[in-house]
């Protein structure tokens, strides 16, 4: 699944949410609802920090995970980030899926 695909389906989750038993008036404008971001190709150095301060600029963080080796103590390259409005998690996708950041291409996805 590609960065569009996945904005598109989450973002028909979204509007499925907003209009609830068949009615033509939204309820809700969005859905607040944690959704995780499996985000990839992270360098071994990078921080929960640096991932706030980038992901924040999509929508509000609630929080991130940071994959690291058990044993070595260092990151496995990759992070689940949390955001709780469907729409910046929709946002946060289209915006940084195949970003160039730290001289990478990030991978953004939702996590399975």
């Amino acid at each position: 699944m590609n960065n569009i695909q996945a904005e598109q389906a989450l973002m028909g989750a979204v509007l499925k949410g907003i209009y609830e038993g068949g009615s033509s008036k939204p309820e809700k404008m969005d859905k607040m609802v944690d959704t995780k971001l499996y985000v990839g190709n992270l360098s071994r150095q990078t921080t929960s920090g640096q991932l706030t301060g980038l992901f924040s600029q999509a929508g509000q963080v609630t929080g991130i995970e940071v994959a690291m080796d058990k044993i070595s103590g260092i990151s496995r390259g990759f992070a689940i980030v949390t955001m709780n409005i469907q729409s910046e998690a929709a946002r946060a996708i289209g915006m940084f899926n195949n970003f160039s950041w730290d001289e990478r291409i990030l991978e953004v996805s939702l996590a399975e």
